[in-house]
């Protein structure tokens, strides 16, 4: 261990929690160079004026066992409940007490996390981020994204980076910018509190592919993504949907509304919310006469919202 607490589960920098009435209830487990019966210890901190939101906190100790270079480790879990704001910094440490505490040798510190709302972005074309000219659109601490490496950074463009991807199924292999960064920026702004960004959308993607009643290879990916990015608690604010270019003609059109209804419904279940959001952007308009299926699509996006 390069140091003497490492947190091993349900914390990593820049990572955002979903509030739930205002607060989110952080599990974290790790393990600690047992030093005698020193107990292992917490505290987060605001990173803005490092003021305490949660004061040292001694950590239940789970078991031991002997890590990589012999030595002996104890293995810990601790629940933390944060409120809704941030950045918040987690502190840990061994100390005999709490006396001279903040002078006992630190162990790993987790940093830039937040509690506030998660968004997952899905569907196709804009959502995958196909702009391709100058933009003004700058990362904003407060505002991050659950990579598709699935790891926790800052939010910026590309939003949608294949590099490292650990869910292939949804590869962009040239993601450029998409209107989702600023709409992080607003929310975060209007609700006071972090937003996290959760990247699934794939180019191209007809709805059958979300539906996982006829395919649905890229809605079980985004499933098993959330799943991983909340361990296992699966809830979320709301999904960023835009799609239906793919779906522009006369077969798909006919049973688009019955695969987005269904769509819908599984969302709501399996990410434990019957009223759930889904704020779906409609089609533009177009004036090709080929392409004038588009106007029903919009017309069941319209529907489908009531």
């Amino acid at each position: 261990m390069n140091s003497n607490v490492k947190i091993t589960k349900g914390a990593s920098d820049w990572r955002i929690y979903q509030q739930i009435d205002g607060y989110a209830v952080l599990n974290l487990e790790g393990v600690s160079i047992k030093y005698d019966d020193a107990p292992t210890w917490v505290r987060v901190v605001n990173e803005d004026d490092l003021s305490l939101v949660i004061n040292w906190t001694q950590v239940e100790i789970t078991g031991e066992k002997t890590d990589e270079d012999g030595m002996t480790v104890r293995t810990f879990k601790i629940s933390l409940r944060l409120p809704a704001g941030g950045l918040y910094r987690i502190d840990t440490t061994v100390s005999g007490g709490l006396t001279g505490i903040d002078w006992s040798a630190q162990g790993q510190k987790i940093y830039h996390i937040g509690v506030g709302d998660l968004f997952v972005i899905t569907g196709q074309s804009n959502s995958a981020g196909y702009g391709r000219t100058p933009v003004s659109d700058a990362p904003e601490l407060g505002v991050h994204l659950f990579k598709n490496c699935e790891k926790w950074d800052l939010a910026m463009h590309p939003m949608n980076d294949p590099e490292g991807t650990v869910h292939p199924v949804n590869k962009e292999p040239a993601s450029g910018h998409s209107p989702y960064l600023s709409f992080a920026k607003m929310m975060k702004n209007k609700l006071g509190y972090p937003i996290g960004l959760i990247q699934e959308s794939l180019g191209g993607s007809p709805i059958s592919r979300w539906n996982k009643k006829v395919n649905g290879d890229l809605y079980n990916s985004m499933v098993e993504s959330v799943g991983r990015c909340t361990d296992g608690d699966m809830r979320v604010a709301g999904i960023l949907w835009y799609q239906g270019c793919s779906d522009a003609n006369e077969n798909d059109a006919a049973v688009y509304y019955t695969r987005f209804k269904q769509m819908v419904e599984d969302m709501r279940t399996d990410f434990r919310s019957p009223d759930l959001p889904v704020y779906t952007v409609q089609l533009n308009k177009v004036h090709d006469q080929e392409n004038i299926i588009w106007a029903d699509i919009r017309e069941i996006q319209r529907r489908a919202a009531i």
